[in-house]
């Protein structure tokens, strides 16, 4: 019996093409996915962060003023809001909210004082007011008293409302709350 010496194993080129197709075909599939995954994991946890520091900041500056809920003079005015903003949060006090982010996110750019922290959120505060009167007369009652919009990435995109620019509010007790 005669063994076939000249016998080769392997591959043919056209073989190892059509492989190469098919795991290019696959990766480019899931490969985006996987980057999307990512960077949803990354916003949800700057999202926390930034209701978390805004949490305590306000938590903070009850115990500061020993009350247990905010009056209707506590954020009346932007004034009031920077120096609160300042002192708790601490960062880069925007001259203008349009200095931080893009003000057709705010419901009333006048109303809102932003800043832009370490961390690179943007915490937009608005004036205390009532959702049910328009003004800061009952708010210490209310379920809402001002409106804090936050921009996860500052300036940098994909600035989409429920992405990464958030809306919440804050009640007379320092609670944080999703809007």
């Amino acid at each position: 019996m005669m063994k076939n010496i000249n016998r080769k194993f392997g591959f043919t080129l056209a073989e190892a093409l059509i492989a190469l197709g098919i795991v290019g075909i696959i990766a480019s599939i899931t490969v985006p996915q996987l980057i999307n995954n990512y960077n949803e994991k990354g916003f949800e946890a700057l999202e926390e962060k930034a209701k978390a520091n805004l949490s305590q900041a306000l938590d903070l500056y009850l115990t500061d003023l020993g009350k247990d809920h905010f009056g209707t003079s506590v954020f009346n005015t932007n004034a009031k809001i920077q120096t609160f903003q300042e002192k708790y949060l601490r960062g880069t006090v925007c001259s203008t909210s349009s200095d931080c982010i893009d003000t057709s996110y705010l419901y009333n750019p006048l109303f809102y004082k932003c800043i832009k922290t370490k961390d690179g959120i943007v915490t937009c505060m608005s004036r205390l007011y009532s959702k049910l009167t328009g003004d800061d007369s009952d708010c210490w009652n209310q379920y809402s008293c001002g409106a804090v919009t936050f921009d996860l990435n500052g300036t940098a995109g994909p600035n989409i409302e429920g992405k990464d620019i958030l809306k919440y509010h804050y009640t007379s007790q320092a609670k944080v709350l999703k809007d």
